[in-house]
């Protein structure tokens, strides 16, 4: 995980994914790591465009944009860098 201010960022494979509550992913560990959801989460394709909260799938490869949220930290904005 990388971070800067308050921001950070997480890479890994989708292992579970509750649409606008959780995401967990796999950095490569194999130690999964659970994130909470932000209320205005952003979802973007490949190409960089919006897409929908459910096309995140299982075993997609993703870009994580963590933020503060009060006194928690939750993902507002989820980069699919593979479309499976």
């Amino acid at each position: 995980m990388t971070s800067s201010g308050s921001t950070a960022n997480n890479t890994g494979t989708v292992t579970d994914y509750t649409p606008g509550a959780a995401i967990t992913i796999d950095p490569g560990t194999g130690r999964p790591v659970h994130f909470v959801i932000g209320d205005k989460v952003q979802v973007l394709g490949p190409d960089g465009k919006v897409i929908a909260n459910t096309d995140v799938k299982k075993n997609a490869r993703v870009h994580l944009r963590l933020v503060q949220q009060g006194d928690r930290t939750v993902v507002d904005q989820i980069n699919v860098e593979e479309l499976k």
